[in-house]
Formats: C-alpha cells, sequence, structure tokens
C-alpha cells in the first residue's frame, strides 16, 4: 500500500508540474495569478520529496515486494547501506538526482519576488525540467514497480563494492554539485527571455559557488574512495565517468571566476550567460553517459540503450532550445573592451584554457564512442592523453595565476608589478634544483609542469599575503585559501606520479622476503565473519622492528552474491602511505601481496580540503554581501 501511495503521490507531482508550467505562462500578463504560481510549484516540489521520503521508509524496512529494492537490497544490510542501496543502481539514482533537483528548486524559487516576470520565467523553465524528468522517470524508469503475485524472500544485495561510506556518501554530493548548477541556467535563460538586462548574476553567484563546492566535494571523496577502496592504489585513473564529472566542474571554475569580471565591471555578459547553460548541459550529458550503458565502467548504472535514447531526446531537446535562444539573444548583451594586463584579461586567458581543457575531455570521451559506432572496433584514450594535454594547460594557468595577483580592475598592470612574479620563478627553478642535486629527484617534463605551476601558485599567493599584511590591505581569503589548495594538489600530484612505487611479492606465513625497498613479514592469515560476508585477514609487517608498519588488508566474500572484493589497509604519514593490497593464494600456496609506497598523497587530500575550504569561506562573504 505505501509503494502505491509513493507512486500516487510521483504521478501527482507530475501532474502539478504541468500544471505549474501552464500557469507559468499565464501568470507572465496576468499578474493576479502569481500568488497560485508559487504555490502550486511549491506543491508539485513537496509531493516529489514525499514519494522520495516514502521510497526510502521502503528500502529501510526490506520491502521486496518493490522490484527494485529487490534488486539492489538485502535484509542483512545496515541500514546506512540499506538506504545508500536505493542510488546503487539506475532507477533509484535517478530518482534521487531529480528529487535533488527538486530540493535546490524549491529552496531557490521560495526567495524569489514573484512580482517580477523575471522569476515568474525561471519557475516556469525549471517547471518544464522537472516535467521531463519526472515523466521519463514514471514512464522509463519507476523504481516503485511490484513484483505480483508472489515476491521474494530476501533481497538480491546491493553489489559489495558500494558497501562503502565514502561511496553512499559520494554520489548525493555530486549529484547535489550536478543539480545546483540548474540556478545559474534557469536564470540565464530567464535573462536571455525577459525584456531588460536583468542583472541576475549576483542573485545567483551564491547558488552557483554552493554548487561548485557540493562537485568540488563530490569529485574528492570519489578520489578518496577510488584509493582506498577498488585496491588500485591510484586517486585518479581518467575514466570516461570520472571525466564526465570534471567537465560541469571545470565549467564551473570557469562560471564562477566569470561572473566576478561581470559583477566587477559589468563585462563577459554574454560569456557568463552561455557558461551558465553550457555547466548544466554538461550535467545533464554526465546523467546521459551514467546511466545509457554506452560504456564500460565501475560507475556506471545502467545499460538500457533503450532508456539512454529516451535521456538524450530529453537533453537534446533542452539543449537545442538553450544554445538556439542564446545564439538569438545572447549577442545583445553590453560589451566592453578588455584591457590587456588587467584583472579581467588573466581571468579571460584562463577561461579561454578551461574551454580547451573541456574541449579536450569532451573528445576524449567521445571519440571512442564515435569510433566504435562507425567502424564496430573499440579503441580507448587513457591517462596519455589526457596528462600530455593537461600538463601544458596546467603550467600555463599556473603562471597566469600567480602572475595575476597584482592585476587590477580595468587597468593594465605596471612593468613593476611583475617583479613578484619574477621572484617567484626564480624559487620555483632554485627549489627544483636543490631537489635534483640533493635529493637526485628528476621530473618528467609533464611532472616538471604540474610540479613548476604549483610552486609558483603557492609562492606568489604566499608573497601577496605577506606583502599584504604589511601593507595593511584587505585580502580576499576565500580565493588565497582556494588558490593555495590548488597549488598544494599540484605540488602533490608530481611528487606523487615521481615518488612512488609499487613491490608484488609472494610470501608464505613468517618467511620474510627482502626486496630492493622493504623487508615484507606475513605475520598470519585468519578468518572473520562480517553481517553479510566472511572475511580472509592477513597480518603483513614492512619492515620489522621499531618502526615497523603492521598492515592487515583482507578478502571479503559476500553471502548472497557470492562476489569476492579486496580490502586495502594503508599506513598514512605526510610523507608517505604504505598501501597493501592482498591478493590470491597461488600454486606454491604462496598469498600474493602488493606493496605500494604512495609519496604526498596526502598532499592532494590536502589540497583539495583547501580548495573546498577556500569556496565555502567566499560563499560565506558572498552571502554576507547580500544580506
Amino acid at each position: 500500500m505505501i509503494a502505491e501511495l509513493a507512486n500516487f503521490l510521483l504521478i501527482a507531482s507530475l501532474s502539478t508540474f504541468f500544471g505549474s508550467f501552464l500557469l507559468g505562462i499565464y501568470a507572465r500578463k496576468v499578474e493576479s495569478s502569481r500568488i497560485i504560481l508559487r504555490s502550486l510549484f511549491s506543491n508539485a516540489n513537496l509531493l516529489l520529496l514525499l514519494s522520495f521520503g516514502l521510497f526510502v521508509y521502503l528500502a529501510a524496512v526490506d520491502d521486496f515486494s518493490v522490484s527494485y529494492i529487490a534488486s539492489h537490497s538485502n535484509s542483512s544490510l545496515p541500514l546506512f547501506y540499506k538506504i545508500s542501496s536505493i542510488w546503487s543502481a539506475h532507477e533509484g539514482s535517478m530518482f534521487l538526482w531529480i528529487t535533488l533537483l527538486a530540493s535546490w528548486s524549491l529552496l531557490f524559487i521560495r526567495r524569489q519576488d514573484f512580482a517580477e516576470v523575471f522569476s515568474i520565467d525561471m519557475t516556469t523553465i525549471l517547471s518544464l525540467i522537472l516535467l521531463l524528468f519526472t515523466a521519463f522517470l514514471i514512464f522509463t524508469s519507476n523504481p516503485l514497480e511490484r513484483i505480483l503475485p508472489l515476491s521474494p524472500i530476501d533481497g538480491a544485495d546491493i553489489n559489495p563494492i558500494l558497501q562503502d561510506p565514502g561511496l553512499a556518501i559520494h554520489p548525493p554530493m555530486l549529484y547535489m554539485g550536478y543539480v545546483g548548477f540548474v540556478i545559474p541556467f534557469i536564470a540565464a535563460l530567464a535573462n536571455l527571455t525577459s525584456e531588460s538586462n536583468h542583472l541576475w548574476e549576483k542573485s545567483v553567484k551564491s547558488w552557483t559557488l554552493a554548487a561548485w563546492a557540493f562537485l568540488t566535494a563530490g569529485i574528492g571523496l570519489g578520489s578518496a574512495w577510488a584509493y582506498y577502496e577498488l585496491g588500485w592504489g591510484g586517486y585518479w585513473f581518467w575514466d570516461p565517468v570520472e571525466n564526465i564529472a570534471l567537465l560541469p566542474w571545470l565549467c564551473g571554475t570557469a562560471l564562477v571566476h566569470a561572473m566576478a569580471v561581470s559583477s566587477k565591471t559589468s563585462n563577459f555578459k554574454t560569456w557568463v550567460n552561455f557558461l551558465a547553460i553550457l555547466v548544466f548541459i554538461l550535467s545533464l550529458f554526465g546523467a546521459f553517459i551514467v546511466r545509457s550503458g554506452i560504456i564500460d565502467s565501475v560507475h556506471t548504472f545502467a545499460n538500457d540503450p533503450t532508456r539512454g535514447l529516451y535521456l538524450l531526446g530529453l537533453i537534446s531537446i533542452i539543449s537545442i532550445f538553450s544554445f538556439t535562444l542564446f545564439a538569438v539573444r545572447g549577442a545583445e548583451f553590453q560589451k566592453k573592451i578588455i584591457i590587456l594586463g588587467s584583472k579581467e584579461s588573466f581571468i579571460s586567458f584562463n577561461n579561454i584554457l578551461l574551454m580547451t581543457a573541456i574541449f579536450s575531455v569532451f573528445l576524449g570521451v567521445l571519440y571512442p564512442l564515435i569510433y566504435e559506432a562507425t567502424n564496430g572496433s573499440k579503441i580507448s584514450v587513457g591517462p596519455p592523453f589526457y596528462n600530455s594535454i593537461f600538463a601544458p594547460m596546467v603550467l600555463i594557468a599556473g603562471l597566469f595565476i600567480g602572475s595575476s595577483l597584482n592585476a587590477q580592475w580595468q587597468r593594465s598592470m605596471r612593468l613593476s608589478s611583475f617583479l613578484q612574479p619574477l621572484l617567484g620563478v626564480m624559487v620555483v627553478l632554485l627549489l627544483a634544483g636543490i631537489l635534483h642535486y640533493f635529493l637526485n629527484i628528476s621530473f618528467s617534463i609533464l611532472e616538471l609542469m604540474s610540479f613548476i605551476a604549483g610552486t609558483f601558485i603557492l609562492i606568489s599567493y604566499i608573497l601577496k599575503h605577506l606583502m599584504t599584511e604589511f601593507g595593511k590591505r584587505i585580502i580576499n581569503t576565500g580565493s588565497l585559501i582556494a588558490h593555495i589548495g590548488f597549488g598544494v594538489l599540484l605540488i602533490g600530484i608530481a611528487l606523487n606520479s615521481n615518488l612512488s612505487f609499487q613491490e608484488t611479492v609472494a610470501l608464505v606465513p613468517n618467511n620474510p622476503k627482502i626486496t630492493n625497498k622493504n623487508i615484507i613479514v606475513l605475520n598470519e592469515i585468519s578468518e572473520a565473519d562480517g553481517p553479510n560476508f566472511s572475511s580472509i585477514i592477513a597480518e603483513v609487517e614492512i619492515n620489522p622492528g621499531p618502526n615497523a608498519v603492521l598492515l592487515r588488508p583482507e578478502k571479503r566474500k559476500y553471502v548472497t552474491r557470492g562476489q569476492v572484493t579486496s580490502e586495502t589497509d594503508i599506513h598514512s604519514s605526510l610523507i608517505k602511505d604504505v598501501y597493501v593490497n592482498l591478493g590470491e593464494l597461488n600454486d606454491q600456496n604462496q598469498w600474493v601481496i602488493r606493496l605500494q609506497s604512495n609519496y604526498f598523497i596526502s598532499f592532494i587530500w590536502v589540497g583539495i580540503v583547501l580548495m573546498l575550504t577556500g569556496i565555502l569561506l567566499f560563499l560565506r562573504r558572498v552571502i554576507s554581501a547580500t544580506k
């Protein structure tokens, strides 16, 4: 009965979104209907939220008469994983995606002044978007379908790889970032349909920053999860779905910086409109790639090309309408000449680099699919392509970021302003020379580019901060911390790539093996039982003695699915992670142990945390300024 109620509420929300869309068109001319529009739109969203809440309840109480829950949950799961199983596959993840879209929409629209046609247009556009995606959910991907007349006694269980707290949090964070970009999107479209050049950027800047923060957190959590859970020992693999998450993040980065220019100088008006449309379209493109089944990835949620075609059709309609409207109206907005050497000129250069990066990643994702469709054979575009493309762009971007600190709005830099960047370059080159001479660290060209860019950013911002403190000038703390975090991230990537190494050994208990770098001992093998799995646990000792590292990697076999997973164990320090993975038992009755020494991986996590902290501080500043 609860499943039927949830389904009824879902259908009711679809009908109410349709009514809200029609009323929005009518309310542009009839002011008396605008109060009803706000109420109708709010009720449509609340109906959807209630339906999703009942779906969560059905998963929590193990209602295996619901087909989706029976296929992706199990009574032996902890409650936390029963709930997270909701977004472990296509239908549930789509329901969550749409629910979060509705939540963002509701929070935003309830704060708008419905006396303005601009707010009416935004509500109408949001109603249409939610109408289209709710219809897609109900008619092609309904997660509330029953198994009748006989339902299974127990569920098939969630994919064991997904039974991890990091992954349970990672997708909702990503989705919050994806759907959050709907706010600048609908504001840009409303601006293009309005008769006047509405100053919409300031009203949605905080919402854009919030979406960017969620997406940054989501990507960071995904990298951390891949590092410790999948047993690969890496944090980024240029997997197609990782790339899909990177696309809106790159575009969001360009949008936030372009909005800063627009707010300060009234420049970039047309460009901001374009980016606001593009960032949400890229988010929708990600939804299509993940749910269409056209790529093979640990991240994919579906393998149903038919539903993928429906989703592609939806996204195509939204994209064609949006970009056509921009092509017709976008050129009408105010344009100013950008002065070379001004702050906005540096931001425009970096926007060009970001757009080049977006195009490169987009091409890397699409080209193998186009090639397979036309030639019938598969090719892959992997790390060598992306690294060779990104490293030079990161170097140029880093030099621009560090050099622009003394630039001013709408004013060319003086020659003396380049003294600080020049000093920064000299310090970076000196540091690289010291590392090579004393520590014998020789970077590859790509690693050197990342190291120079990160170090230059770090030194430039530290020098800027010191000069600001001595001169008692105001500095944007959020921007300072975010850019320092980006510098630390780049340094961490370069050093991690250069210094890390891997060793694979085959061991029997209590028989030490000496490698080129370590002494590795397998002390014992034990067995244990978890809530829905049995495990084999190895006790591995690295370099026995006073500073020995003791790790306990394991292999788990999940009862219901019979699937085996590897659980790594990691000893972390500021400089190095010791990372151990338990392999298979070979023909000589030896356990295969893979040990990785991952240097400066902590710099990557610290860099991401600093970037996120900086974004949140800047968001707080923007919110305070609008009050």
